[in-house]
């Protein structure tokens, strides 16, 4: 998974028949997620982070946050 994310390979590329056998080739204990869930984990993520981040801001005062799951 790490090594997915980290060769910025695109997350729908999970779902290649391929390349699932090559990453379970690997190892009887690598467990890869859909694309589906991947996107989950990110959006559950996301909402985790912007919700820590506000909590620290002023409630005054506007900021405009932007994440990429990416980065």
């Amino acid at each position: 998974m790490l090594g997915i994310v980290s060769a910025y390979i695109p997350l729908d590329t999970i779902s290649n028949a391929e390349l699932r056998r090559l990453y379970e080739a690997l190892g009887d204990d690598l467990v890869l997620p859909s694309a589906i869930t991947l996107s989950n984990i990110f959006r559950r993520e996301y909402t985790l982070t912007m919700d820590s981040i506000k909590k620290q801001l002023p409630s005054l005062n506007r900021v405009r946050l932007a994440l990429d799951q990416w980065t």
